[in-house]
């Protein structure tokens, strides 16, 4: 190396903070701003500071000087972190794996003739331990993957039983649009309204009834919407011509015979009589008729 190039000694004692030389810290600052091949020289000697300080084969002083200024950058910070990371997980692996952690030890105690210089013996370490890692990783990724097509499953067996739901509640819409009411009932305090056929009118036919008992609070209401249907809806409860309530975007519940609108409305806002819902998308309307009784 240029005599004009710091050595290791001295690259080691400036990263320690031990350097007392101005001229020196100068130089070094200089050359890793100038020399790429020193600065990733400075690099190597970096993370070798950093493996014997996870082994624990610093000296006191050293040890003092890596705790008090050497890890002071967030960087080494991240390297120290990762070292760690790296140094248990290749315990971990000759728990694991005795055989093949042996055969990793030998190969990273090659005789000197072959690693002639520690830094190359630090590479293999950070290799052999990066290996064991993605070893490690790779057997996290296939359980969480099992987990994964797992929960998948049992999501689609419940989409399945929301769509058989959905559509026995479809296929009872032409026996409901013959009858002349659609009047259900649950037990207080909410009541369930189910309206079929938009567009009736007293005169046309005999308008569905909801009859609300003094305890009820809530009525539930499902209207079933024509071919295709689906989508979000804006919906207004209309009383003698003057709106009463409104819910802006519900969303249908596509079925394959149009759409199921539900939704729930306070028991208060009905007043006796004639009211319709007023359902509206994108321009077009459609409403659905109905009286009221309070018992």
């Amino acid at each position: 190396m240029d005599e004009n190039v710091p050595n290791d000694a001295t690259i080691r004692s400036y990263l320690l903070g031990q350097m007392e030389s101005e001229v020196l810290i100068d130089r070094i600052d200089e050359l890793m701003l100038d020399s790429e091949e020193f600065s990733e020289n400075v690099d190597v000697i970096e993370d070798e500071i950093i493996e014997e300080y996870v082994e624990g084969t610093l000296s006191p002083a050293e040890k003092e000087a890596v705790e008090s200024h050497f890890l002071r950058p967030q960087e080494r910070q991240r390297k120290l972190q990762q070292a760690r990371l790296l140094s248990r997980c290749f315990a971990a692996a000759e728990r694991k794996y005795p055989e093949k952690a042996r055969k990793a030890s030998k190969e990273r105690y090659l005789p000197f003739s072959v690693l002639s210089q520690p830094r190359l013996q630090f590479s293999m370490y950070v290799g052999t331990a990066a290996i064991v890692l993605l070893t490690l990783l790779s057997g996290y990724l296939f359980w969480s993957r099992r987990q994964l097509q797992a929960e998948v499953f049992r999501s689609n067996e419940n989409l399945a039983q929301e769509h058989e739901r959905s559509s026995g509640l479809s296929q009872q819409s032409p026996p409901l649009a013959a009858q002349t009411s659609a009047v259900m009932f649950a037990p207080a305090p909410s009541v369930l309204l189910s309206l079929v056929q938009p567009g009736l009118r007293r005169g046309d036919a005999t308008l569905p009834e909801l009859t609300i008992g003094a305890a009820t609070r809530n009525i539930h209401v499902e209207i079933a919407i024509p071919p295709p249907g689906g989508g979000e809806y804006n919906v207004r409860l209309e009383t003698a011509g003057t709106a009463a309530w409104h819910k802006d975007r519900i969303q249908a519940l596509s079925a394959p015979y149009g759409a199921i609108l539900m939704y729930d409305v306070p028991a208060q806002v009905f007043a006796g009589g004639e009211s319709s819902f007023v359902i509206s998308q994108k321009g077009e309307i459609e409403t659905y008729s109905f009286t009221t009784s309070r018992e």
